[in-house]
């Protein structure tokens, strides 16, 4: 057997100011609750971290998208509420303080 495309994994505190920003500016964009949690599935923040650059997962969507399916989709208005939430998150990490 072997292994290959082997990743170590990573993990971020959930008090790290990336968690933290992210959650606050997509919750003020969508009015929604944001939990936090760790998951077990594969990304390429394992690469990035390497580089020193912190790294958190958000992902659109919702019930109905079909995520990881054949038929997988992903509705304009959510694509565009993710780029919006990604916008203000950089904005709000990179401001001098």
């Amino acid at each position: 057997i072997v292994e290959l495309n082997t990743k170590d994994a990573y993990a971020i505190p959930m008090e790290h100011p990336m968690v933290t920003t992210l959650k606050k500016v997509a919750e003020e964009v969508t009015g929604f609750t944001i939990p936090v949690y760790g998951s077990t599935g594969g990304t390429d923040m394992s690469h990035i971290q390497r580089a020193g650059v912190p790294m958190c997962a958000l992902g659109p969507g919702g019930p109905g998208n079909n995520v990881h399916a054949p038929d997988e989709r992903l509705p304009i208005p959510s694509l565009q509420k993710l780029t919006k939430i990604c916008a203000l998150t950089a904005l709000e990490i990179c401001k001098p303080s």
